[in-house]
C-alpha cells in the first residue's frame, strides 16, 4: 500500500475469506496459505485515506497486488457577505500559498481539502 509515494504502514488489508492483515513498515501485508483461486475480494483501510476494494487472483506462485491509497477529503464552503449579509462576488479567500479561491456571484466558494490546519 502506498500513497502514491510512500508505502502505508498500519493499513488493515481484508482478504476475503482469509481474514484481515496489517500493513508493515514497507507497507506490505502478507497472507500464507491461499488458495489458487480468481477473483478474492479485498478491502483496505487506513486512518485518513479513503477505503480501496478490489480482487486479486492467485495462481500456482506468490502474487502482488500493489494498492494506491487516496487521501480522504472534506468539502469545506466559504461564505462571504456585506454587513447587510448580501453576498460578495469576486471575495479572495487565501488559505495557504496553495489553495486560493474567488467567491461566485453568490458569495460562495467552495474547496475540498484533506484534514489538517490550514
Amino acid at each position: 500500500m502506498t500513497d502514491g509515494t510512500d508505502p502505508i504502514s498500519g493499513a488493515e488489508v481484508a482478504l476475503t475469506g482469509y481474514g484481515t492483515q496489517t500493513t508493515d513498515a514497507t507497507g506490505i501485508a502478507i497472507f500464507a496459505d491461499v488458495l489458487p483461486e480468481s477473483g478474492i475480494a479485498y478491502t483496505v483501510t487506513a486512518a485518513d485515506y479513503d477505503d480501496a476494494t478490489g480482487a486479486v487472483t492467485v495462481v500456482n506462485a506468490d502474487v502482488a497486488e500493489g494498492v494506491t491509497m487516496v487521501l480522504t477529503t472534506y468539502t469545506v464552503t466559504f461564505t462571504v457577505t456585506d454587513q447587510n449579509e448580501a453576498p460578495i462576488e469576486g471575495a479572495e479567500i487565501m488559505i495557504d500559498e496553495t489553495h486560493n479561491l474567488t467567491t461566485d456571484a453568490s458569495g460562495v466558494a467552495t474547496i475540498e481539502l484533506v484534514d489538517g490546519t490550514y
